[in-house]
C-alpha cells in the first residue's frame, strides 16, 4: 500500500513541562499559566468575550519570579499577581542604597532607581549601559494609574538567569550510573544498518549516534528492520536545539530537508499573523474596558460584578501589552520557530511514509534566544518592578548529557496519566525524542494510531523500563539492553 509522507508533529517537547514540582525545582508551566488560566476562566465566567483566543497570552508560558518592589514616598499596594504564590520562586536581588539612589540586580543586570522609584539606567551583564528617560517614566507611571493598567517598560536578555528547565536529576558516577569510557562491542556498522535498511545522518556539531544489535531483536523498537528487509528507516540528527531547516545547512542534510515542510514563507506569515491578532485583541480590550467604565458611572445595579468585569479585563490587557512587547522587540526567528513548532514537536518529528523519516534535535544554539529574559515593569499602581522570566527557548541545550546514560524511568515519568496533556514523559532527552519516535514509525508500519501521543509516550517509557530492569536484575552489569548510543561532543558517551 502506498503512502504519502505526512508530516507528523510528534516530538517530545524539549522543554516545556506539566505544572509541578520536581527536585524541589519549578517546572515550565508555572504561576504564570495559573494566571493566564485563572483570568481566561473568569473572563468566561463572567461573560466576557476572549479576543483572540489564546492569542492575547504568551503561546508557551514563563516562569515569571515574584517582582522586587520599588518604594514611592507614599507606597500603595501592589496587586496581587496570583492565588499560588509558593509556586512562584523568589526573585535573586541585591540592594545597594548609594546617595539618591538605589541599586538592584536581577540576575546579572543592575538597575538604578532614584527616590521617587523612577528607573533611571540598567548595565548589563557584559557592562552595556542604557539611560531611561525621566519624562518617558514619568509619563508611563501616569498612563498606568489613570488607566489602572500596568505594562512592560523594557526587557532584556540575561546570561545569568537562576531560572531552569525541567531537567534529569544530576547523577553522579555509582553503581547503576557508571562511567561509560568507550563504545560497546556490539554496535552495528554502517554496512550492518545498511542491510537492514536503516541509515543514520550524523550530526554536524559532534554528536554520533550508534545502534546496537539488542534494539532490532524481537519486541524491540526497531525489530522491524531485519536483515535484507523491505522496510527502509532514516535517522537524521539535527545540530540544533529544535528541529530544524535553519540548523541543516549541510549537504548531507540535503535529501531530508524536503520532509520537513517548512517553507519560509509559513514563519513569516505565522509572525504577522499572531502580532496582529494581539494587536486587535488589545484594541478590543479596551474598548469592553472604557465600555464597562461607562456603565458604572451611569448605573447603581451590579456594581460589584461590573467592578469585577473591569479588573480581569484590565489584567489581561496588561499580559497582552506585555506579550506584544516581547513579540516586538525582543524575538528572534528561533524563538517563533519554536512557537510555531507549539515547543512540544521540537525535540524531534517523525515523517511516514515508504521512507520513513526520524528527526532528532541533538544540538544547542548560542543566540541570545536562548537567554533569559528580565523585564523591567510598572504596575497599574505606578510601581517600576523587575521580573525574570524563562523565554521560549531559554536555557535549550538538547545536545545528549552523561546525565541521560542509563535511565532511570523514575525520571522521567511526570505521573500525570488522565491530564489534558498527552505526554506522560516531564524529562526531556534526545534519547527519548528517538524512542518516542521510533514507536510512532512501529505504529505506523502495524496500521495501528501512529499519531496518538499519549499511547506512543507510555510505550516509549515501558521500553525505557525495560531495559532499566534488565540493568538493574543483572546487579547493573549487563547493559547491552541500553541499545541507544550517543556519544556527544565532549565524547561522552551516553548509553540508554
Amino acid at each position: 500500500m502506498n503512502h504519502v509522507p505526512q508530516q507528523e508533529n510528534t516530538s517530545r517537547p524539549d522543554n516545556l513541562t506539566p505544572l509541578k514540582k520536581e527536585n524541589g525545582k519549578i517546572s515550565r508551566r508555572t504561576a504564570l499559566a495559573v494566571i493566564e488560566t485563572s483570568v481566561i476562566a473568569t473572563l468566561t465566567g463572567i461573560g466576557i468575550k476572549i479576543f483572540g483566543g489564546r492569542n492575547l497570552a504568551p503561546t508557551q508560558p514563563e516562569v515569571t519570579k515574584t517582582p522586587t518592589k520599588v518604594s514611592l514616598p507614599v507606597t500603595p499596594q501592589a496587586p496581587t499577581m496570583s492565588s499560588t504564590p509558593s509556586l512562584i520562586p523568589t526573585v535573586s536581588t541585591s540592594r545597594e542604597n548609594i546617595n539618591n539612589y538605589e541599586i538592584q540586580e536581577v540576575s546579572g543586570v543592575k538597575f538604578y532607581f532614584d527616590k521617587t522609584g523612577l528607573p533611571l539606567k540598567v548595565i548589563m551583564s557584559d557592562g552595556t549601559e542604557e539611560m531611561f528617560s525621566k519624562e518617558k517614566m514619568l509619563a508611563l507611571r501616569k498612563k498606568s494609574l489613570e488607566e489602572g493598567v500596568g505594562d512592560v517598560v523594557k526587557i532584556f536578555r540575561s546570561s545569568k538567569g537562576s531560572l531552569k528547565l525541567s531537567e534529569l536529576p544530576k547523577h553522579t558516577e555509582s553503581r547503576d550510573h557508571p562511567i561509560v569510557d568507550k563504545l560497546p562491542n556490539d554496535i552495528l556498522s554502517e554496512t550492518d544498518l545498511s542491510k537492514r535498511g536503516v541509515t543514520i545522518v550524523q550530526s554536524t556539531n559532534g554528536v554520533s549516534l550508534y545502534l546496537r544489535i539488542d534494539a532490532f531483536s524481537t519486541g524491540n523498537v526497531l525489530e522491524d528492520y531485519q536483515q535484507n528487509g523491505r522496510n527502509t528507516l532514516a535517522i537524521v540528527l539535527c545540530p540544533g536545539p529544535i528541529v530544524w531547516s535553519k540548523f541543516m545547512k549541510d549537504e548531507r542534510y540535503s535529501m531530508y530537508i524536503k520532509y520537513l515542510q517548512e517553507p519560509e514563507q509559513s514563519l513569516e506569515q505565522f509572525k504577522a499573523e499572531r502580532i496582529q491578532n494581539i494587536k486587535s485583541g488589545m484594541i478590543d480590550t479596551a474598548k469592553t474596558i472604557s465600555e464597562i467604565q461607562s456603565q458604572l458611572l451611569t448605573t447603581r445595579t451590579e456594581t460589584e460584578q461590573l467592578k469585577a468585569k473591569l479588573n480581569v479585563c484590565r489584567k489581561l490587557l496588561e499580559m497582552a501589552r506585555g506579550t506584544f512587547r516581547k513579540y516586538t522587540d525582543i524575538y528572534t526567528d528561533l524563538d517563533w520557530k519554536y512557537e510555531l513548532l507549539g515547543g512540544r514537536h521540537a525535540g524531534g518529528l517523525y515523517v511516514g511514509g515508504d521512507s520513513p523519516v526520524i528527526f532528532v534535535a541533538v544540538g544547542n544554539d548560542d543566540s541570545n534566544s536562548t537567554l533569559n529574559l528580565v523585564k523591567l515593569n510598572v504596575t497599574a499602581d505606578g510601581i517600576f518592578q523587575i521580573s525574570e522570566e524563562m523565554g521560549v527557548v531559554s536555557g535549550n541545550n538538547f545536545e545528549p548529557q552523561i546525565e541521560q546514560t542509563f535511565p532511570n524511568p523514575d525520571d522521567l515519568f511526570n505521573g500525570k496519566l488522565n491530564s489534558s496533556d498527552p505526554y506522560i514523559v516531564a524529562a526531556k532527552t534526545p534519547s527519548f525524542a528517538l524512542m518516542h519516535e521510533a514507536y510512532h514509525d512501529q505504529e505506523y508500519h502495524r496500521g495501528q494510531d501512529y499519531r496518538n501521543e499519549t499511547i506512543t509516550d507510555k510505550s516509549a517509557l515501558n521500553e525505557t523500563k525495560r531495559r532499566w530492569e534488565i540493568w538493574k536484575k543483572s546487579s547493573f552489569k549487563d547493559n547491552t539492553s541500553q541499545s541507544f548510543v550517543f556519544v556527544n561532543s565532549k565524547n561522552e558517551i551516553i548509553l540508554s
